[in-house]
This record gives structure tokens, sequence and C-alpha cells, in this order.
């Protein structure tokens, strides 16, 4: 035997050969590090132990097998380095410090190595995957899905996410090893746990949800409530949560409340959200309508039925409601006499007309409105009360404005963006007019507010008004706005001189027009500035 080359390059792994005494003759597979620094080592290599310690000089590790050797009568030494086994263990301690999940599988679809970290993000110690086939640990429903399997049917890489048993979902990509032959070899697998994602994901989606479901209900709930209620305080939400449940019903509504808190509007609103709706809502206002009038008015009347009757008769307001909801506005202010007979229609369900002996069967829906108090309506010689029982199954009270401020503010809003758009105008209020008109006591509450906005639009000089511009708009035809004191008594201001009896007559319809605002009965008005109500009927008579 010769020590050459080729008796080196038939030695397994890396080799070294050296004489009797150490010193390096041949190498394979050395690194030239682990050469130079031999050269410059004093001592010479003579055991494996050297061997060894000069491979961990160089930062390597190694297990070192030595064997003595007979050629042409001379003894050499043989040095087998083999690093197999740390380079295994050392992939180990890399492959398990992975933070995600690796996963390999061979060709028979059995699981031959799995990280640490499998544990750790599936719940599920990986000594119940190592080893076991795929198809095993999927009829065992480890899992409910597999992506290994689904790689082995498609060749190809594919991306997913996998739900463990232990609830845990991990998003898996798998690539496969194909041989030449075109069969797997191997599929690589890594994942990681997205449990929390897809958790918050699905929340996400079933906030998404309900977001959408508010909105539309939302969206329902304006078109329904239309541009004339806007509300915010507590107070009125209830008031439109008992509206919108008396408004599945039949049951007769009794709505309560100063003047200009919006009773009609109420009215309106249940009847739009009730199964009536396709049918008339007829306002029935009782302070307007003269009490010789009434019956005929709200029954209609026949041929001939008195003088001046129409030809042929004419329907009531009874019957053109027929089907949809009647709205008895200011009912309070009907005379005792006339509520007899609206007791009796209640009762009944029917009509006679004026002069006439033929019942007519009614179907609507009664609704009323006053602006008197409970004591008011307690009193017996004012308002009957069985026919107040009959009316209020469901009484509805609402808050004057003064009691629910945080309503003025987007009440303002939206009168002013209202009018604006009405008369081509983009006027604004300051933060110090806003106040006050949110610290105003507003006597005649949400009427008197949009008439106040829709003045100030109108007479604004600028779309950006001054202070002194704002207080004297005001001003006009408000009772002494400009302070927050609601009882200061009226002044009469003489600006100029003008005919005396054109004075009176300003003067009169000034008055009458206050007092129908504040009280919104002629009853109330005219007893308020101290005139008969014939008077009033006579004047907004000889003005329309």
């Amino acid at each position: 035997m010769e020590i050459n080359d080729d008796f080196l390059e038939s030695l397994p792994i890396s080799s070294i050969i050296t004489d009797s005494d150490g010193k390096i003759l041949k190498v394979k597979n050395l690194s030239n590090n682990i050469i130079n620094n031999n050269k410059n080592n004093k001592n010479n290599i003579c055991n494996k132990n050297e061997v060894k310690r000069l491979y961990e000089d160089n930062g390597f590790k190694v297990n070192v097998q030595h064997y003595k050797i007979r050629c042409d009568n001379k003894f050499y030494h043989l040095y087998i380095i083999d690093n197999t086994k740390y380079k295994i263990d050392e992939m180990d301690i890399i492959f398990n410090c992975i933070d995600g999940i690796v996963m390999i599988v061979n060709r028979n679809r059995v699981i031959e190595k799995v990280n640490s970290a499998f544990y750790k993000l599936t719940g599920i110690h990986r000594k119940f995957f190592e080893g076991k086939s795929i198809d095993q640990l999927k009829k065992d429903e480890f899992m409910e899905e597999s992506i290994i399997l689904k790689v082995f049917q498609s060749k190809k890489p594919l991306s997913m996410n996998v739900k463990y048993k232990s609830g845990r979902i991990v998003t898996y990509t798998a690539i496969p090893i194909i041989a030449k032959n075109g069969v797997i070899q191997k599929v690589i697998a890594t994942g990681r746990n997205i449990t929390n994602l897809v958790q918050l994901q699905d929340r996400l989606a079933e906030v998404e949800k309900q977001k959408n479901k508010y909105i539309d209900r939302l969206k329902n709930l304006e078109k329904s409530l239309g541009e004339n209620i806007v509300y915010s305080s507590d107070k009125m939400k209830q008031v439109i949560k008992m509206a919108i449940r008396a408004a599945k019903t039949d049951s007769p509504i009794f709505i309560t409340g100063e003047s200009g808190v919006g009773k009609e509007e109420i009215a309106k609103f249940i009847h739009e959200n009730s199964e009536r709706n396709n049918k008339n809502f007829i306002t029935v206002n009782c302070a307007a309508i003269p009490s010789e009038l009434f019956e005929s008015e709200l029954f209609g009347y026949e041929d001939g039925a008195f003088t001046g009757a129409k030809k042929g008769g004419r329907r009531g307001l009874f019957e053109d409601a027929n089907g949809g909801t009647i709205f008895l506005d200011e009912i309070g202010e009907m005379s005792l006499s006339m509520q007899t007979k609206l007791l009796r229609v209640l009762q009944e369900n029917e009509i006679k007309r004026l002069g006439g002996n033929k019942s007519i069967k009614i179907s609507v829906r009664y609704i009323c409105a006053t602006n008197l108090s409970k004591k008011q309506l307690s009193n017996n010689l004012k308002f009957r009360q069985d026919l107040y029982y009959r009316l209020s199954v469901i009484p509805i009270n609402i808050p004057p404005l003064r009691e629910r401020r945080e309503a003025i503010f987007p009440l303002v809003h939206v009168f002013l963006n209202r009018y604006n758009r009405k008369y081509n105008r983009k006027v604004k209020l300051d933060k110090k007019m806003m106040e006050f008109l949110h610290d105003y006591n507003w006597p005649g509450n949400i009427r008197e507010l949009k008439n106040v906005v829709e003045r100030i639009v109108i007479l604004s000089e600028n779309d950006s008004l001054s202070e002194k511009q704002f207080w004297y708009i005001l001003q006009l035809g408000s009772k002494d706005i400009s302070t927050k004191n609601n009882d200061t008594d009226d002044k009469i201001v003489v600006n100029g001189l003008m005919n005396l009896n054109k004075a009176h007559d300003i003067i009169d319809e000034t008055m009458i027009q206050k007092a129908l605002d504040k009280y919104s009965t002629v009853t109330g008005a005219a007893k308020a500035i101290g005139i008969d109500p014939s008077t009033i009927y006579r004047r907004l008579k000889k003005h329309k």
C-alpha cells in the first residue's frame, strides 16, 4: 500500500495522515486555517486529543478516530474526523429556535420532524405528531383540514389556515420537494399561530355586521322621522321609543305638552310608522273651527242640511280620515256638547252626517293633542273625563325645549341648513350667539326657535352676523328675547310717528299673533290679552 492522494481520496469524510513523529503528510477536506495554525504550532500532533483540540480551537466540534497503519515498513498515524453527529445536533438547536412551526413530511405522508414551536402554537405536544401519518391524524380529527394532504394531491405549493382540535388556528405555507420522476419526496410546511388574528377578524366582522345593521336602522328611522323631528335628549329618546311602540297598535294616543313643542310632528311620526301610513292623516285644529261649524266639519252634511249648505252635501273630516288617522289638535278647546258627540263616535265607530239619518261606519286611529295641564284636563267642566280616558290609552308628554337644552344646538343647525337652502344663503352663527340661543328659555319652544332662525337667515345683511345685528334681529317680534328672564313685561317702543288708527291696527295684530303663538288656542290667547274670542276670530278672518 502506498500513501498517496488516491489512498486519501478513498478514505471517508475528513482525514489527516502524519508520520510517526506527528508531522502532517496528507490531508483531506481539512480547513486551511487548521493547517496554517498547526504550522505555527511548535507542538507536533501526536494523538487524537490534540487533533480534536486543534479543531475546537478553530471553532469546530468533532469526533476523531485514530488508526495506526504500516506501509513500506514505516508506521503512520491516520486520523478520521467525523462532525456529522455534531452537525445534526446543531441543526436541531437551530430547528427548535425558530419561533414559527416547521414540519417535515416524507413521501409516505408520515411526519418526520416537527420543531418545538408546534406545541407552543397549537397546544398539542409534538409527540402526538412526529412519526404519525397525516391521514391518520386527519381521521382522528386532530385538525379540520390538512394542508399536507392537499399538497400531495396538487403537487403545488399551497397556503391555507388549519384549525386544530385545541381550537387554535395556524396559517401554513407548504412546499413539495419533487424528484425527477415526479414523485413527492418530502413536504416542508411552515406556519404561524393566527388564532388571535382570526378571532379579531371575526369580532370585526361581527362589529361591521352590527354597524351596518344600526346604519340601516338609523336610515330607516331618519326616513320615518323626516327632517322635522330632531332629538338628542334622553327625555325625547323615551318619547320617540314610546311613539314607535304605540305606532304598532291602533290604540288612541293623547299627546300633551306646551305650545310649540312639536305635538303634531310626533302625531305624524306615529302615523307614518303605523300600518295605516298608506291612508290619510287628517289634522283637525279644534281651536280654529267655530263651535257652530264643528259638527258639519267633522261629520259632514247632507244636501239642504242648513242654509248655505253645498248642493249634494259634503263629506266630513272623519270620512276623509277613514282607514287612516285623525289628529284632533287642541282638543281641549272642543265644546262639551261636541265632546259628547265625539264620545259616541268612539263607542260606535260610526257617524251621521248633519241632516242625515244614515249611519256611516268608520275605522280611524285617534291621536289627540293639547297644551292643557293635567289639572285642567281633570276638570270635568272643561273636559269630559269619560272621553279623556277613552282617548288617553297611551299618554305621551313632550317636554318643553328648556328641559332638553341639549337639543337646541342640533335644532339650530337643522333650521340654519334648511333656511339657508331655502333662501340661498350661507348664514353662520358664532359661538357667543349659539350660547345665547342655548341659554334662552324659549317660551314658544321649537316653533319660536325655528321662527327666530328663519328671521336671522332672511334679515341678516351678511353671512357672518355682527353682534349688534344679531341682537337687533332677535328682538324683532320677540318678547324681550335679549334677556333670559321670560317674565319681563312687554314694552312698546315708538321709533317714529304714524296715523294713530293704523298704529292701533298694527298693535292689535301684533298682540293677537303673539298671544296665539304663546297659547296656541283662541280661548287662551283672548283671555291673556283681555278680549272676547269672537274678536280674534273676526281679526283672523279679516287678515285671511
